[in-house]
């Protein structure tokens, strides 16, 4: 599989997962609304990073998978790196979205 395949496969998985986590009410409400349910301040990027962390979370865990007692039954390693690619080009587009809006992001970044 090419890194173009790839990519398709991802862009198709986001827009299906947007539509159905957001029921057309914006690209980032679950985020916003799980923010406001989580509160203490935790705001959507947040919300976005821990979803990386899970993520990154369970590629360990699937690591360890040679060992017998580690049990995988649903998704494999390129599910949850598709997974994992997912949440960051989400967390990208949020910040480019707040940055059109005039929120300032320093992230120190100058390439978009």
């Amino acid at each position: 599989m090419s890194i173009g395949r790839s990519i398709d496969i991802l862009t198709k998985t986001l827009i299906g997962k947007t539509s159905d986590y957001t029921a057309n009410r914006g690209e980032f409400y679950n985020f916003e609304e799980t923010a406001k349910f989580v509160g203490g301040g935790m705001d959507p990027l947040s919300v976005m990073l821990t979803q990386v962390g899970i993520k990154i979370t369970r590629l360990d865990s699937l690591r360890l998978g040679h060992d017998e007692r580690v049990v995988t039954n649903f998704e494999g390693i390129k599910d949850t790196l598709l997974d994992l690619a997912g949440y960051a080009i989400i967390a990208h587009a949020y910040l480019s979205a707040r940055e059109a809006e005039g929120d300032e992001y320093e992230d120190g970044c100058n390439c978009c």
